[in-house]
């Protein structure tokens, strides 16, 4: 759970544009934590997440894992008919949580609104939401 060890310290970027904040916070966090990192950085722009995989991993040298959040609409005659899902790029389900190298952080670039992300997702220990 959070703030367990051997549990990730989960950090969620909420608009996450250039991708310059989770990248920031793996670089200077990673080295200093005790526990895996895992950055989650989210845009609902397919080119601001592409830039954002770009920084991370092309320009900074970390591990990028991309996503794909996906909410099928709720029947309006059944509440729990909507159905919620966070694939791979490839489309394969994920795990809840995805376990990160020990010795570095682990960037998510997830394409998908924030809002549904947090509802899909495990908890975060911080969620930095300022859109600007």
């Amino acid at each position: 759970g959070l703030g367990a060890e051997g549990h990730p310290l989960r950090i969620f970027d909420a608009f996450a544009s250039s991708g310059a904040l989770a990248v920031r916070i793996a670089l200077e966090v990673a080295p200093q934590c005790s526990r895996p990192l895992e950055v989650t950085a989210a845009d609902i722009d397919a080119q601001c997440c592409d830039l954002a995989a770009l920084n991370a991993r092309s320009l900074n040298g970390l591990r990028v894992r991309r996503l794909h959040a996906l909410v099928a609409p709720c029947d309006a005659a059944d509440a729990d008919a909507g159905a919620a899902a966070t694939t791979e790029a490839g489309g394969a389900s994920l795990a809840p949580r995805l376990a990160s190298d020990p010795s570095g952080a682990l960037v998510r670039v997830v394409c998908a609104d924030a809002r549904a992300l947090v509802h899909l997702a495990s908890p975060f220990e911080y969620a930095h939401l300022d859109p600007f």
